[in-house]
């Protein structure tokens, strides 16, 4: 995947965080993703969702589609997500994220990813080779402190030089460790338990 510079860095660049609600493990059925539209780190401007099948994987197909038709999307200049996966395992093939809406992804993971716990888990799956297959595209994680004093963040991309990552990443980041588009879209979906 060729990496690009992202045009348009500014302080108040518009980004979208995707986050999934909370479901019950090893349920079947869907749950909501959200998508915090936010200029900078402090202007909500839009909330986009959709829901994805549990487990399921349909995640990057619905996450293309909520960004390509949200009102906002001309104008955001990258897509952030909770995580490589939503919904459990459903996951989430950022090189086909990029490359169907033309937006850089940036992936925020709050602690350091256990691969090998993952790969394990996906065993127990249907088609968990194939989701494995996915994930391992993506085991490059790179650290990153937002805040000094504060514990490390890790991230994953496509579309985007880490140079630019970590610059998107430092504007959008504002009340803690997290990006603020991540820790919004977090808290709105929390609010569905």
């Amino acid at each position: 995947m060729k990496k690009k510079r992202t045009r348009g860095i500014k302080n108040e660049i518009k980004l979208v965080g995707i986050d999934d609600a909370p479901f019950v493990p090893r349920s079947f059925g869907v749950t909501r993703l959200f998508g915090i539209v936010i200029r900078g780190s402090t202007i909500i401007e839009g909330v986009v969702q959709t829901t994805v099948e549990i487990d399921g994987w349909d995640g990057t197909d619905k996450i293309i589609e909520m960004v390509k038709t949200s009102k906002h999307y001309k104008q955001i200049k990258a897509i952030m997500l909770a995580g490589i996966t939503v919904g459990g395992f459903n996951v989430l093939d950022i090189d086909q994220i990029y490359n169907e809406t033309d937006k850089p992804v940036i992936v925020i993971i709050e602690k350091q990813p256990d691969f090998e716990s993952i790969k394990l888990a996906l065993q127990n799956l249907p088609r968990g080779d194939e989701k494995w297959e996915i994930i391992q595209k993506f085991t490059k994680v790179k650290e990153l402190q937002t805040q000094k004093n504060s514990k490390p963040i890790y991230y994953q991309y496509s579309g985007i030089t880490p140079k630019d990552v970590e610059r998107i990443i430092k504007l959008s980041t504002n009340v803690s460790r997290i990006p603020e588009p991540i820790r919004i879209a977090h808290l709105i979906g929390r609010s569905f338990l």
